[in-house]
């Protein structure tokens, strides 16, 4: 119970002061890669402790990828990732982090044994809808049905169960006229094809 009550008292201003020091000590010893990546982990974490917003604008959420991607290819250096979006698309609003979770499938399973691996992500608006393309030229996998998410193995579990989220966090959100599309074929890649509604960026 001591070290609960204790864990409990270490708050989140305590972590970013002393990833903040650490950069610091990474900038006086010309560890540049330190740096940048104390930085994005800064920044995704202050995303999710203190940002209260749900929705935040496309060109936002692509900033907090980069993060994300950045800390990623430090451990996994076989991938690049490619942005195509239009640029009346940028300032649309979409669920905070709705993108991470397949980025993050397509760097720890579609490249395994592979070099060169691209994940391009496509964004465009169609009348009312908002497109969201997450493609890989990865190893691909067996589907049943293309607008389901498959099953997969115990040990990438947490990983669908990840997708799901996202799923139901669209649908729950939005509605159930708008989805998350999966086709895959070994050999060939994974496409994901997010389909959600145009919302505008409020004027402040």
């Amino acid at each position: 119970e001591k070290i609960k009550v204790l864990s409990m008292q270490i708050n989140p201003h305590f972590v970013f002061n002393t990833l903040n020091t650490v950069k610091w000590m990474a900038i006086s010893n010309k560890q540049p890669y330190i740096k940048r990546m104390i930085e994005s982990l800064i920044t995704l974490m202050r995303s999710v402790t203190y940002t209260r917003d749900d929705e935040i604008a496309i060109e936002d959420e692509l900033k907090l990828l980069d993060s994300y991607v950045y800390i990623q290819k430090m451990r996994f250096v076989n991938f690049e990732v490619v942005y195509e979006v239009e640029e009346n698309a940028k300032q649309l609003r979409i669920l905070k982090l709705l993108l991470q979770p397949f980025v993050e499938n397509c760097i720890i399973h579609a490249f395994q044994g592979k070099n060169g691996g691209i994940i391009t992500i496509r964004i465009y608006r169609a009348g009312e809808k908002l497109h969201i393309f997450i493609e890989d030229n990865g190893c691909g996998f067996r589907m049943s049905s293309p607008s389901e998410i498959p099953t997969t193995s115990e040990k990438h579990h947490s990983d669908q169960v990840g997708i799901r989220n996202v799923q139901q966090r669209i649908q729950l959100t939005y509605g159930k006229e708008y989805t998350t599309e999966i086709h895959s074929e070994e050999g060939k890649g994974t496409r994901v094809h997010l389909i959600l509604p145009v919302i505008l960026r409020e004027e402040p």
